[in-house]
């Protein structure tokens, strides 16, 4: 008797032990992943308004070449809500279709770059949380109920790692709200569709109208992902419930791809085609190239295939998930997952320009498909302390690069203000951190500044811009060494 009242109390207090340990760990993960987005945090109050915030500062004159354009003359500063309504109808007509992002951008620049800091941060924290829940969708859990810190922070990683242009899609104004919010507002949308594909739900139509339309209307790669996502959603719940579908399926999908419509039609995306073939020939594929081999063969090895090479840890999880589960239940999503996130890269082929920062939204389905494909997997501790060790070495690197970006802004602005009586003022051109080739495109590197740094001629849109917005009127902006 005394034998086993003995084994209870020692049972009973390794069980203790292990939930200690546990909760140790947890709160130990808790603290990890706090100092991440503390860090994502830190990038954002370091890198400075930069090329195009500058052009959306101002309303934009579809009239005078939009204000991306080289040579334009005096812009008008955004002073309200009602300016950037009126700047977002003129681009719209002569430059893009992407209302939603571009009204964030002028919006973001006109309150400032304080609380766009903070607004970022917390956009970066929410879209995670989507990954993350659309991930252990299944079965009805949701983020709330259950959360791994293992999966949030195979998020982190693969986010950090994997998606293209980090500096540019995630922490730039004019990038951010392009790519990464308008991916907060497309997971948001695809929600209640992974909801009804594991558990028949209902959800409000009017709510599901309008955020289908804005998901729509918010970039194209997103969009074509979303499209695919959705349709495939649809057509698995029609056929599992024996040829019914919701009607709140059927009209939010009827609503994204009225907003889709409004984007690829937009008339500006033609103006703005042509205005770039006339003042920089050499930056889309040339007219006699266009839809043939070359064009294919550009587009598959600037953007397809990077995006691929680089995503490829992502891909692992699905792979061995496919060879030991096949297309159960939870296969068919992660494959259409999958597959949204390749639709996404594959209508990027047929564009005239396909920069690899066009892959981020395939990059987050991929992702999305990895977490669901990893949920029921436990890491082992030596890998999780390796890629820790990983993570948060190259985010030091990626500080201490965003520090010296900024540092060099910074004495741009103080030369420019000291000249501000001269004709022309000259100033040195920003160069790239000495770790630019550790932190490739996670940090400033020497293409991000060829696509929006200063330019050499003084008739260059960023020279024009950045003088305008600290009110140096028309004067020169000059590279110092430049003719």
């Amino acid at each position: 008797m005394k034998l086993k009242i003995e084994l209870k109390l020692i049972m009973s207090k390794l069980q203790t032990l292990r939930r200690f340990k546990y909760l140790t760990m947890e709160k130990y993960s808790c603290v990890l992943l706090l100092a991440i987005f503390g860090i994502f945090a830190v990038r954002n109050f370091l890198v400075p308004l930069f090329a195009d915030d500058y052009s959306y500062a101002f309303i934009w004159n579809g009239k005078d070449k939009g204000n991306l354009m080289n040579g334009i003359g005096k812009r008008e500063r955004v002073k309200s809500v009602k300016d950037i309504f009126i700047s977002q109808y003129s681009h719209y007509l002569t430059w893009s279709g992407r209302f939603t992002a571009h009204f964030l951008i002028q919006f973001f620049i006109l309150i400032g770059k304080k609380f766009f800091n903070i607004i970022n941060t917390i956009a970066f924290v929410v879209l995670i949380f989507l990954i993350y829940q659309l991930g252990i969708i299944e079965n009805g859990k949701t983020g709330f109920e259950f959360v791994s810190s293992d999966l949030v922070f195979w998020i982190l990683f693969c986010y950090w790692f994997c998606i293209p242009s980090l500096l540019i899609t995630s922490f730039w104004i004019c990038g951010s709200c392009v790519y990464m919010f308008m991916a907060v507002l497309q997971c948001s949308f695809i929600i209640p569709y992974a909801l009804n594909y594991f558990n028949p739900c209902d959800f409000n139509i009017g709510f599901m109208i309008v955020l289908g339309f804005l998901a729509g209307f918010s970039n194209e790669f997103g969009g074509a992902g979303v499209f695919f996502f959705t349709l495939g959603c649809i057509i698995s719940s029609f056929v599992s419930n024996y040829n019914y579908i919701s009607s709140w399926q059927v009209l939010g999908f009827l609503a994204f791809c009225a907003g889709y419509a409004a984007l690829i039609f937009a008339p500006g995306n033609f103006v703005h085609v042509q205005l770039l073939r006339e003042q920089f020939p050499d930056y889309l594929i040339p007219k006699e190239s266009y839809m043939k081999k070359e064009m294919f063969t550009k587009n598959f090895l600037s953007g397809f295939l990077p995006v691929i090479l680089r995503a490829w840890i992502i891909f692992i999880p699905i792979i061995h998930y496919f060879f030991k589960n096949g297309f159960d239940l939870r296969g068919v999503y992660i494959f259409i997952l999958a597959v949204s996130g390749i639709f996404s890269l594959s209508v990027m082929m047929f564009s005239p320009d396909f920069p690899e920062r066009g892959g981020y939204s395939a990059v987050i389905f991929l992702l999305i498909a990895s977490v669901s494909a990893l949920q029921d997997v436990i890491f082992p501790n030596w890998l999780k302390y390796l890629a820790m060790v990983i993570l948060f070495s190259d985010m030091a690197l990626c500080v201490y690069s965003d520090f010296d970006f900024s540092r060099q802004i910074k004495n741009i602005i103080r030369l420019a203000e000291e000249q501000k009586h001269n004709d022309s003022i000259f100033i040195p051109n920003i160069r790239s951190s000495k770790v630019a080739i550790i932190t490739r495109w996670r940090a400033l590197n020497e293409s991000a500044l060829w696509a929006g740094g200063f330019e050499e001629s003084p008739e260059g849109n960023t020279n024009i811009m950045f003088a305008q917005y600290y009110d140096y009127g028309l004067k020169k902006i000059i590279l110092k060494g430049s003719n």
